[in-house]
């Protein structure tokens, strides 16, 4: 029996931050189709601001001077019997 490795490697850009705006992408390279991007969310101070599904670019409008976190959300299933898992990306940005 053989099982599959995990072989996604998830890269995070964060092209654009600005005063008004924080944008990028995230970009996988995911041979063996594992990964799924459930989610990319905007916090500020522990509050949900803006959240994204299905997507793997974002673009948030912010406020000037304000910490925010940037929460990526993904699952995956590497088909080992141990069923679906997931896995959490937090960025810390100043707009």
């Amino acid at each position: 029996m053989s099982f599959l490795k995990k072989s996604f490697v998830p890269s995070y850009n964060f092209d654009t931050i600005s005063d008004l705006s924080i944008s990028g992408s995230v970009n996988v390279s995911d041979p063996d189709s594992l990964l799924n991007i459930e989610s990319i969310e905007l916090y500020q101070a522990g509050n949900l601001v803006a959240s994204l599904t299905e997507t793997t670019e974002f673009e948030f409008a912010t406020t000037p001077n304000v910490k925010y976190e940037i929460v990526v959300n993904h699952s995956y299933d590497l088909h080992d019997g141990a069923g679906l898992k997931s896995y959490t990306y937090e960025y810390s940005v100043t707009s």
